[in-house]
Order: C-alpha cells, then sequence, then structure tokens
C-alpha cells in the first residue's frame, strides 16, 4: 500500500507506512551511491536543531504553540531511539545536504502530524513551513556537522591515545635498530629505527592536542564579546578543565582605528589566563 505525495517536480508513490515523505523519497531513487545511511549521530544532531528552532519559533510569534509542541514531542521521541529506520538518505548526495535536512524534516512532520490526531501525509504540521521554520539546509547542515565531530572527537582521542602509546612502545622496542635515512628519495643519515616510530608518535601527539583544544572565536572590534568571553573562560577555568588548550582568535582585517578592543589587550588577556592567542586575517 502506498499514498500519493507530491512536490514541484510532480507526485511519488510514497509507502503508506512511511514517516519519511515525497523528498526524501525522490533524493534516496536519485542518490543511490554508497548503500549506506549517513551517520545517526549526525542525524540526531538536525534533530536537536529542529528542536531548538521550534522551541525559539515559538517564543517568537513565528509557531503556534500547538504544532511547536507537537513537534518538541516528536524530536524527543526521536532522540530517544524511535523512528531510526526512516532516515533512508544515502550518506553521499548532491544538493549540500538538501535531502538530509528534507529527510529529518518530513519524518517530524509525519510524527507530530500523528500526534495532533492527524494521518501520515496530511501534513498538519507541514516540513518546510513549520519543522523548517527560520532555517535553511545552508545552515542546518553545517552546524550539525560541527556538533557531530564534536561528538565524534571524543571517541577519537581515545583511538589516538592508544595508537600513540603503541608507538611509543614501538619506538622503544626498535631503538636499537640502525637503517638509513631516506630523503628525496635518496640514502641519508643513518637514524635509529626507533627515530623513526618515535616521530610518528610525536606527530599524533600535536594532532592530540590540537583536537583537545577547544577554539574560541571572537570579534577583535565588539566590546561586548569579549566581555563574554571573559566570563566564559571563567566559567571554564573554575569548572576543573585546566587540561583544555584555549586559544583566542582575533580578527585584524578590521581598521585599527575602529577597534574596541585592541591586539594588545586580547594578548595580554590570554598571557594573563595562561592560555594561548593568535590573530587571523580574515573576516570572521
Amino acid at each position: 500500500m502506498a499514498r500519493l505525495e507530491s512536490d514541484s517536480i510532480g507526485t511519488l508513490e510514497v509507502p503508506e507506512n512511511a514517516y519519511y515523505g515525497v523528498q526524501t523519497l525522490r533524493g534516496y531513487n536519485n542518490f543511490r551511491i554508497t548503500g549506506l545511511p549517513a551517520n545517526y549521530g549526525f542525524i540526531l544532531n538536525v534533530v536537536k536543531i529542529k528542536k531548538a528552532a521550534a522551541i525559539v519559533n515559538e517564543k517568537v510569534g513565528s509557531l503556534d504553540k500547538t504544532r511547536a509542541d507537537a513537534i518538541e514531542k516528536a524530536c524527543d521521541e526521536i532522540l530517544g531511539g524511535a523512528l531510526k529506520d526512516e532516515f533512508i538518505t544515502d550518506a553521499i548526495q548532491g544538493g549540500a545536504g538538501t535531502t538530509f535536512n528534507m529527510n529529518v524534516n518530513e519524518v517530524i512532520a509525519n510524527r507530530a502530524t500523528e500526534i495532533l490526531g492527524g494521518k501520515k501525509g496530511e501534513y498538519t504540521v507541514h516540513p518546510n513551513d513549520h519543522v523548517n521554520c527560520s532555517q535553511s539546509t545552508n545552515d542546518v547542515i553545517p552546524s550539525a556537522g560541527k556538533l557531530t565531530v564534536l561528538d565524534l572527537a571524543t571517541e577519537l582521542l581515545k583511538s589516538l591515545e592508544t595508537l600513540i602509546d603503541e608507538l611509543n612502545k614501538k619506538a622503544a622496542e626498535f631503538d636499537g635498530i640502525l637503517k638509513m635515512g631516506r630523503t628525496q628519495l635518496e640514502d641519508a643519515v643513518p637514524i635509529r629505527l626507533g627515530q623513526e616510530f618515535g616521530a610518528y608518535a610525536s606527530a599524533l601527539q600535536r594532532n592530540y592536542e590540537r583536537i583537545e583544544g577547544v577554539f574560541l572565536f571572537y570579534d577583535i572590534t565588539n566590546e561586548q564579546s569579549f566581555d563574554n568571553i571573559i566570563k566564559w573562560l571563567k566559567d571554564i577555568l573554575e569548572g576543573g578543565h585546566k587540561d583544555l588548550i584555549v586559544y583566542l582568535l582575533g580578527n585584524k582585517v578590521d581598521l585599527v582605528e575602529e577597534r574596541k578592543v585592541s591586539y594588545e589587550t586580547g594578548l595580554n588577556f590570554a598571557k594573563s589566563k595562561n592560555i594561548k592567542f593568535m590573530e587571523i586575517s580574515c573576516k570572521l
């Protein structure tokens, strides 16, 4: 059994019990590339953004409370593990993530419609007008991607710790083995095999520290944002997170006379907190 759904291109038969809709199905048919779904954590982060948007849209009057509550409830169900098989979009797809975004929009919309007593495909809660209200794929997908990177970084760091430890063990084990060095495909100064493995471990350790660090961006022309950073850092440092590497990044593209927070102010503040400071040349 199927239900008919239409978009700007035409009409498709969508499986009757599916929570996804016509745009998801169209993307699924067009982008059968890997046969693998998107990372589930990434999907959940898109759902979190949809829930946050519904809350804010209701507060500012862009979405009525009834629909907002239904969207929030549907999101909570999905975040609790429901409807996992409804996210059918291939991990590789064109359109800068549009199909991903619409897959989530349609699943939430159909579940929210059910919550309000409707049937799938009726869209009392609409995928675009309500679930995607005040959003763009170009905002949602990059934001969800960044959240997912943060989520995955924890496991990545654990794996890196193991790899660095094993490489250091091999560095010690191979320390007595002498070999020719290689430079530009030619023989070079002899080195110990242990030195090579120690270099591998050292390179990974540097990358480990970069990943572990917190990158904090601030607009050096904005005094208010700088004040907020001071408050944030105070909470971080007092919260026992002293092992974090914090970078303050200033923006030096603006004219000096327009600045309200100078380079020296940022640098001195960073030094006083024993954190790193750098200034970049592009507009944030």
